[in-house]
């Protein structure tokens, strides 16, 4: 049996390893020609800069293309044992395709591990990278939203801050919404500059819109009182998909600082840890799918089958994601309902294989 292991693990990975760098080097080459001239001009030019875009955009790359390496590496796998009758003789010998699964979890594991390591790990800290670098600004939820600038809540009062803000203890360009316990709009204050003061902010050149007379006023300077959290505006202008589990945790402990509801990071949270039983899944499917040979005499049906269950899991649970994202599921359920589905038809199949 382990002999059996050794050569089912060595030649799914050596599928999978080729799908994997195939699909990443077309995601690749696609997004050069997309980002490349931003490359270029960020970095005044030179083979080198794209060279070292690919490397920071790699990690992204290889976690969003691992789960679809593993089902297209899964199915090439089945259908090249089943086309030289190995996957018949591995049955006629007692192994099941529960067993053959089994074989394969060692393997599972260590995918799943892998694709944790990229998104919580790799992921961010390239994101970071590219940011400081200024290329890659990619978008990450379906929804609109402003790219320039962060929105905070202060008490009563909504404060506008522009993502590039907020180095050496200074805000620049910022806008304050002031309004009463209504919610209605009191004065919009536009500033120039922000310093921290012992008590708020100290704002120079000012001008305040008051809503009430219509009339604006230009002040060289003058003191606001309301809070702004400066220390955590880098994590507020990121996107959810290149922030780590920690970073998630800090927007849910403090209720995602006024910009955003709190069920947003949750949702990416529960995603970025059931992702750890994706690439299970997608081993799964394919061999519980690979039993169909023996009804079919064929590998067409279980190679049609898997893609278009895998795919459609894939699509659904990124619609899913974007459901938790909007509220309209709960944050456990956006982020787990599709996979709880998919692990119960595997697990059917399974049930029916070994009748």
């Amino acid at each position: 049996m382990t002999a059996i292991v050794r050569y089912l693990t060595s030649r799914y990975l050596f599928h999978l390893l080729l799908v994997l760098v195939a699909l990443a080097a077309l995601s690749l080459a696609f997004d050069l020609m997309e980002k490349g001239d931003q490359v270029l001009r960020a970095d005044n030019g030179g083979v080198s800069a794209l060279a070292r875009y690919a490397g920071l955009r790699t990690p992204d790359v290889l976690a969003q293309m691992l789960p679809m390496a593993c089902l297209l590496g899964g199915v090439v796998t089945m259908a090249l044992l089943i086309r030289h009758a190995e996957l018949v003789a591995l049955w006629s010998t007692g192994i099941s395709s529960l067993g053959i699964a089994r074989a394969l979890i060692p393997v599972a594991v260590a995918l799943g591990a892998a694709q944790f390591m990229l998104d919580d790990l790799a992921v961010p800290k390239a994101a970071d990278a590219l940011r400081a670098w200024g290329v890659g600004n990619e978008r990450d939820t379906v929804f609109a939203e402003d790219n320039d600038a962060v929105w905070l809540m202060s008490d009563l009062n909504i404060v506008r801050v522009p993502r590039e803000s907020g180095r050496a203890g200074q805000l620049f360009g910022i806008t304050i919404f002031e309004r009463d316990k209504d919610g209605a709009l009191l004065r919009q204050i536009d500033a120039e500059r922000a310093d921290p003061a012992a008590e708020g902010w100290t704002l120079y050149g000012v001008q305040v819109l008051n809503t009430g007379s219509a009339a604006v006023e230009s002040l060289p300077g003058m003191n606001w009182p309301g809070r702004i959290d400066i220390g955590y505006l880098p994590l507020l202008a990121k996107k959810y998909r290149d922030l780590s589990i920690s970073d998630m945790q800090v927007l849910i402990g403090n209720h995602g600082f006024g910009q955003q509801p709190p069920y947003l990071a949750k949702t990416w949270l529960y995603h970025r840890l059931t992702m750890l039983i994706t690439p299970a899944l997608m081993i799964g499917l394919v061999v519980s799918l690979a039993n169909w040979h023996s009804r079919s005499g064929t590998f067409g049906p279980m190679f049609l089958l898997s893609l278009g269950i895998g795919f459609g899991f894939l699509a659904l649970d990124r619609m899913s994601l974007a459901m938790g994202e909007s509220g309209l599921l709960p944050p456990l359920a956006g982020a787990l309902a599709v996979k709880v589905a998919l692990i119960g038809l595997i697990g059917a199949l399974f049930l029916r294989n070994e009748r």
